[in-house]
């Protein structure tokens, strides 16, 4: 910036400490400076504007502050921020208004028909009059600190002072009647607490990280800032225009195979096909209640379920895969999957009879009905997943076992049929008489792993007896 306002050496010496991160010489700056401030805020905008604007505008300063380079241009670029603030307030704020504005509803009854009519002035000319008359810079001051020729504001001011001398409540018949009825106009008398002392706001560590912010963008002139906005606005249109018509040119470019598509989504039926990777859970005995706490002791969060993995081929193009299973003292628990074929549908609940032998046991375990009562059903594609419990009596797992040790196990499906959920009608996928499908897999006994209160909600019921011996 040119043509700069002169400093005091005191004053260019506490803005290269300022520079430097010394907040006592930015707080000095302060303190000699903001009465000017506010009263440039006051002349621009209102007096009920000007206190949280100047405390803006320092704060400002002191972010941006490290870009100034030259100090001695301190002053034209202080009211050079201050003006910008100025501006995005009008904007931006709660109940805000374009330039020009007329004096503002709330403001008191009795103000000077002189602030009043500057009020009415359009942006560059009451900034340049304020900047000449209130703030005493030379016109070429004014020009650098605005981003303007010297030609245009020369033309702003000749239009602000014709337009107060035309104004029939101002008594004023020339440019110097002007200014000194602005400089006439009552000054006030605000003394604000500096932002700057960390007693009262922050402590000298915040305020310096601060310095990093986005405020080196009101140093810029607000004739460049409009140019910016003004370009970033329109790009950003063409850019949504570009996009849109983009979107149009190739809907229409390929109308005839989206028109296509869509007539063979509603002429064929044929749902996705199950894959394994997207569709399997990665347990299967999930417990709504107790699986969101990471403490605790259900199947899925203590792991005591053991993922099988294995399928066989049932009648029909069907695949029944033993996806995972648990054992304890008192229930045996399997998840299964049923693949139907691709171009299949299965609105349907699964039925099996198979018996489950345990190595070492005396006899082989009946496996059909679910005394738990708890079948939880992942209807999704041509496939259908179950999670079921079943009842053990006490006398099921050999006496030798002990927690934690490994039990050898076979599953054989004798039968398996499906029952439509609409009709109600049945249809046998594997029947009796048949080869049996059978899975081998161990498992570890698991009994004492969860405790009373954590013990999953479908299998409940067959603890009901053995509850109390729990540990809590």
């Amino acid at each position: 910036m040119t043509d700069s306002t002169p400093l005091s050496d005191s004053d260019g010496e506490l803005v290269l400490q300022a520079q430097e991160g010394d907040l006592a010489a930015m707080e000095a700056l302060f303190e000699r400076h903001q009465s000017d401030i506010f009263l440039y805020l006051t002349r621009l905008l209102g007096e009920r504007y000007a206190e949280r604007l100047t405390l803006a505008t320092f704060r400002s300063a002191w972010e941006a502050l490290p870009g100034l380079q030259q100090p001695a241009d301190f002053i034209p670029w202080l009211y050079r921020i201050a003006t910008n603030i100025a501006y995005d307030t009008r904007y931006q704020g709660p109940g805000s208004r374009p330039w020009p504005l007329t004096p503002p509803a709330n403001e008191p009854a009795g103000e000077d028909p002189v602030a009043h009519a500057l009020y009415r002035l359009a942006f560059y000319d009451r900034t340049s009059l304020l900047l000449h008359v209130v703030a005493g810079f030379t016109l070429a001051q004014v020009a650098s600190c605005l981003g303007l020729s010297l030609h245009r504001v020369q033309i702003h001011l000749g239009t602000a002072t014709q337009r107060l001398i035309s104004d029939p409540v101002i008594n004023a018949r020339e440019e110097a009647d002007v200014a000194r009825l602005i400089k006439a106009l009552p000054s006030p008398r605000v003394r604000l607490a500096s932002p700057f002392n960390s007693d009262r706001t922050m402590d000298e560590g915040m305020l310096s990280l601060r310095r990093l912010s986005t405020s080196t963008s009101y140093t810029r002139p607000p004739h460049q800032r409009m140019l910016l906005r003004h370009i970033l606005t329109s790009t950003s249109l063409l850019l949504v225009f570009c996009l849109v018509a983009s979107g149009l040119l190739l809907l229409f470019a390929n109308r005839g195979q989206l028109l296509g598509s869509m007539n063979r989504v509603q002429t064929t039926a044929t749902p996705t096909a199950y894959d394994a990777r997207v569709d399997r859970p990665l347990c299967f005995f999930v417990d709504p209640v107790y699986d969101n706490n990471s403490n605790g002791g259900s199947i899925c969060n203590s792991h005591l379920y053991r993922d099988i993995n294995q399928q066989q081929h049932a009648q029909g193009g069907y695949t029944l895969q033993l996806q995972q299973a648990y054992i304890d003292n008192n229930a045996f628990a399997m998840a299964y999957t049923l693949i139907g074929p691709a171009n299949s549908t299965l609105d349907v609940s699964v039925n099996l009879n198979a018996t489950l032998s345990i190595q070492g046991a005396s006899t082989s375990l009946l496996i059909g009905r679910k005394y738990a009562a708890s079948s939880t059903f992942f209807g999704q594609h041509n496939a259908i997943s179950d999670a079921s419990y079943y009842y053990l009596p006490q006398t099921a797992l050999p006496s030798s076992i002990g927690n934690d040790d490994v039990l050898n196990l076979m599953l054989e499906v004798r039968s398996l049929w499906l029952t439509n959920q609409s009709s109600g009608k049945t249809l046998a996928i594997h029947w009796q008489g048949s080869a049996p499908l059978r899975y081998q897999f161990s498992l570890r006994e698991s009994w004492g792993k969860t405790s009373r209160q954590n013990l999953p909600l479908a299998i409940r019921p067959i603890y009901s007896n053995v509850l109390s011996s729990l540990p809590v």
